[in-house]
């Protein structure tokens, strides 16, 4: 039995309740709600390093590698939409969605003289629209504050990783701190 909103006032403003104050906060509360899920349900995902003292074993210059190889563990932050496993981000939605890709890390590399890649891959292939680049000459071999990001397509049961190369030889390379992140746009 619906009544009309004439018919609610009636009753109400005879009953000392101010139901159409009601029936408004009700809604607006609502449509907050609705905004809050709305902005939760986009897909997203992270994975990151802290500390970390292992470093990527580069067996050959010119050769790129999982940023895991040797050992070294990245853990997943927080996700929606996408599962972690070994390095890899996996999107499990049904849409395909365009994705803002970034990554922020510090390094150090074995010797000077190097040029040492930090790049994106997706489905185990190099994405080359997402990736840095330094190369070092004398001095230091810290780096500190690289970083790389853009955009990609992703489907579902597509996967992000990130790999790193030194391109002057076999000299590992010690990610101290990594973030990656994976935001639908």
């Amino acid at each position: 039995m619906s009544k009309t909103v004439e018919q609610l006032t009636e009753t109400t403003t005879a009953e000392g309740v101010d139901l159409l104050h009601l029936i408004d906060v009700s809604a607006s509360q609502d449509l907050k709600m609705k905004k809050a899920n709305f902005h939760n349900s986009k897909p997203y995902a992270s994975m990151y390093m802290s500390a970390n003292g292992t470093s990527t074993t580069v067996a050959a210059g010119s050769t790129y590698y999982n940023i895991t190889t040797g050992g070294v563990t990245i853990l997943l932050g927080q996700s929606n939409k996408f599962t972690y496993a070994n390095g890899k981000m996996t999107y499990t939605g049904d849409e395909d969605i365009v994705v803002a890709i970034d990554l922020t890390l510090s390094a150090t590399v074995s010797t000077t003289s190097s040029k040492a890649f930090f790049v994106i891959y997706i489905n185990g292939v190099r994405y080359v629209r997402i990736e840095s680049g330094v190369f070092i000459t004398t001095g230091s071999s810290n780096l500190s504050n690289v970083a790389a990001n853009g955009f990609a397509t992703l489907s579902k049961d597509d996967y992000v990783e990130v790999f790193l190369i030194n391109s002057t030889g076999a000299h590992n390379i010690l990610v101290g701190q990594l973030s990656c992140t994976i935001k639908q746009v």
